[in-house]
């Protein structure tokens, strides 16, 4: 797996996220995606960016067991992962409430639309499904071809950054740019994909559960949050945007303490994993120059992903 290979593969992520958007959206005009029908969108979606890389794949010749390291880890490194993602969970916060001042939060929208699903299903597309499938494109495919340069922290970046532009909206580019940066450090101090699993099955465990509390809620403010927070800002004397500034600083300052603590936790699973030197090591600057991360085929999948974005803000 090349960095081209990762470009092309990434290239047909975005085309395929394309037309699954388009298949969603008129659908919605039809008012066919409501209910239980959204959860079914949802797995659409998965399957129909899933199915064209493995054929991808397969067409290069290229055995999932180069594209999926599946190295066994630790128990400790398992708990280690889990309260790694914790002190991450600031930051990514922090992203979508920024973001959210010039964009709707999507999640929430999408909460809105899944009134009387059952919570299982949600709780089990939304926290396993889609972590599982983003996890192999993603953090397996792309970021293989990327680190195939033997650049560590800059396609620990690349990777988190087309993790964003991959979701094709402005406030999930920003969290889950911080999450896919984070994911393939804990995956580089491990040496196993088993990291990025068990983080963003918890990230989105979490916001599944969240979203099923809500539920109504959501759906009242037909996925508003700013319409959600009115009442709370009401009873605090304060107006929605100030609210929002005051969140955000709080998190901000909370999300400062986490990185910290998190890159402490990633010396630490590298330690129990047995690879605090060559962990470390990968991060020292030689002075060397570095081959280019950029190819062809992913720039112009960074350039349409973009656009759709900048699109949607108009």
């Amino acid at each position: 797996m090349t960095k081209k290979d990762s470009g092309i593969a990434f290239l047909i992520m975005i085309l395929a996220e394309l037309v699954a958007s388009g298949i969603t959206l008129l659908l919605s005009h039809l008012n066919i995606v409501t209910g239980m029908p959204v959860l079914l969108a949802l797995v659409m979606n998965q399957l129909i960016i899933l199915v064209p890389i493995l054929v991808f794949l397969k067409i290069k010749k290229i055995p999932l067991r180069e594209v999926l390291n599946l190295r066994r880890i630790r128990i400790p490194t398992i708990l280690l992962c889990i309260v790694y993602t914790g002190f991450c969970a600031p930051s990514i916060i922090f992203a979508n409430l920024l973001t959210m001042m010039f964009a709707g939060n999507t999640a929430a929208q999408l909460g809105s639309q899944m009134v009387g699903v059952p919570a299982v299903f949600i709780v089990l597309i939304i926290g396993v499904l889609a972590p599982l499938n983003e996890e192999f494109l993603m953090r397996g495919v792309f970021n293989t071809g990327m680190r195939s340069t033997g650049r560590v922290l800059a396609s620990a970046v690349m990777t988190g950054f087309c993790f964003g532009v991959l979701h094709l909206n402005l406030n999930q580019f920003s969290y889950a740019m911080i999450i896919g940066i984070m994911m393939v450090l804990a995956n580089e101090a491990a040496d196993s994909i088993f990291p990025s699993v068990i983080f963003h099955m918890c990230v989105n465990v979490v916001n599944s559960i969240v979203m099923v509390n809500n539920q109504n809620m959501l759906a009242e403010s037909g996925g508003d949050v700013m319409e959600v927070l009115k009442p709370i800002a009401e009873q605090s004397g304060v107006t929605v945007q100030m609210l929002m500034v005051s969140m955000i600083v709080v998190y901000g300052i909370l999300a400062v303490f986490g990185i910290a603590m998190a890159v402490l936790l990633l010396l630490g699973i590298a330690g129990v994993e047995g690879r605090f030197k060559e962990y470390t090591a990968g991060y020292k600057f030689t002075g060397e120059k570095k081959e280019s991360l950029w190819s062809v085929w992913l720039i112009i999948a960074v350039v349409l992903g973009i656009g759709v974005m900048i699109v949607q803000l108009f």
